[in-house]
Parts: C-alpha cells; sequence; structure tokens
C-alpha cells in the first residue's frame, strides 16, 4: 500500500506505545495521528485517571482529530494495555470513528498479559467483526498474526 492509503493512529502515555508506532509507521510510510485525550493528562496523575478510566470502563473525552479515517484504505490503531483492557483513549477514537473505518488493524502492547480480551474489545468499540491483522508488543518481544480472512475477531 501507498504511503497515503495508510494512517497508524497511537495513544501512548508512558511513551512505549509510542515507540512501536513510530517504528510501523515508518515501515509502512504511514501516515500518524496521535490521539489526544487531554482528561487523562500525563505525569503520575495521568497514570491514576488512565487506570481509574480503564476499571471504570468510562471513554474520555478526545481532542478532535487532523486526520479523516475515511480518506484511508487502512487504519491501524495502537494502544497500551491498562488493567486488562486496552486504552481508553483508543476506545474513544474507536467509537468516535466506527462509521468512517475502512479495514482495521490492531497493535497493543503490554506487560505480558493475554491480549485477546483487549483485541476483543478495540473490535467491538469499532464495530467491526473481523480485522486485518493483530500485533502485541509484550516485554518479551512482539508477535502478531495475520487475521484476513479468519472471521474471527
Amino acid at each position: 500500500m501507498a504511503s497515503q492509503e495508510i494512517l497508524l493512529v497511537s495513544y501512548s502515555l508512558g511513551g512505549h506505545t509510542e515507540a512501536a508506532a513510530r517504528a510501523i509507521a515508518g515501515r509502512l510510510g504511514a501516515a500518524r495521528e496521535a490521539i489526544a485525550a487531554p482528561a487523562i493528562g500525563r505525569g503520575l496523575a495521568g497514570v491514576v485517571r488512565a487506570l481509574w478510566s480503564a476499571l471504570r470502563r468510562t471513554r474520555p473525552p478526545l481532542a478532535p482529530a487532523r486526520h479523516d479515517p475515511a480518506s484511508y484504505s487502512l487504519v491501524v490503531v495502537a494502544a497500551p494495555i491498562w488493567a486488562g483492557r486496552p486504552a481508553t483513549p483508543a476506545l474513544s477514537y474507536l467509537a468516535t470513528h466506527a462509521a468512517a473505518l475502512p479495514a482495521v488493524a490492531f497493535v497493543l502492547t503490554h506487560g505480558g498479559s493475554d491480549p485477546t480480551r483487549a483485541f476483543e474489545m478495540l473490535a467491538a468499540a469499532a464495530k467491526v467483526e473481523d480485522f486485518v491483522a493483530e500485533l502485541t508488543a509484550a516485554a518479551g518481544g512482539a508477535r502478531g498474526a495475520n487475521r484476513e480472512g479468519s472471521g474471527s475477531g
């Protein structure tokens, strides 16, 4: 795919997901969109608000997106796992833009927990039953699977 066909959207609080997103976007030649969730914030207070948001399953308001996902052939969404769930700003982005999403792929960064449920939650927020691929970047390295045509997800 040409670079103008791929949008990589990411949310990162601690920098791990940002590093993974930057590397993936570079390899794909993708346009980049950072999800901004001002209500979460940064630092220790941001971490506490992020975990509270994940545990309560609330979706924070987001700053307006700079890119229209409908203008791309593929949108890759990268996010960390918080308390066993995908970062709530990523869920907010997917819920907000679900109707405009073309093909979707997901990238999750985590400390080694099983990401299966988090991928399912991302797919539900995006209102898709099947997504192109999943990739996790855990403390021990990355693993991925092509899900295209799998009928699951």
